[in-house]
C-alpha cells in the first residue's frame, strides 16, 4: 500500500513514473500502474461495502478522532469483530496478475 501511495503522490505532483520501475518499458510501467489502480479501487470498494453494510460502524467514522481511536486504540480483536473480515489481498493479487492486457 505504501508503494501505491508513493505512486499516487508522483502522479498528483506531475512527476515522472520512471523511478518506480527504472529501466522498464513504457508498457510495463503502464501495466504496473493499471494493477495499482485496480488494487486501490478494490480496497476502497471493500471499505465502503463494510461501512454501508453495518450502521453500527458509522459512529467510529464520524470524525478524525473517532477514526484514529477505531484503528489505533481499540483492541485488534474488538476491532475485527466490529469491522469484519479484512480485505483479502493474497486472494486478489493473483486475479490482477492473470489479466490479459492488450496493447
Amino acid at each position: 500500500m505504501r508503494a501505491i501511495h508513493e505512486l499516487r503522490s508522483q502522479i498528483e505532483h506531475l512527476n515522472d513514473l520512471d523511478p518506480f520501475l527504472p529501466g522498464a518499458s513504457d508498457r510495463i510501467r503502464k501495466i504496473a500502474f493499471l494493477k495499482s489502480v485496480l488494487l486501490t479501487e478494490s480496497v476502497a470498494r471493500h471499505c465502503v461495502r463494510q461501512l454501508l453494510a453495518d450502521q453500527q460502524l458509522w459512529p467510529h467514522f464520524r470524525d478524525g478522532a473517532a477514526v484514529t481511536a477505531f484503528w489505533a486504540k481499540i483492541r485488534e480483536s474488538e476491532r475485527m469483530s466490529k469491522w469484519g473480515a479484512p480485505f483479502d489481498l493474497a486472494g486478489y493479487l493473483p486475479k490482477i496478475d492473470d489479466l490479459q492486457i492488450a496493447n
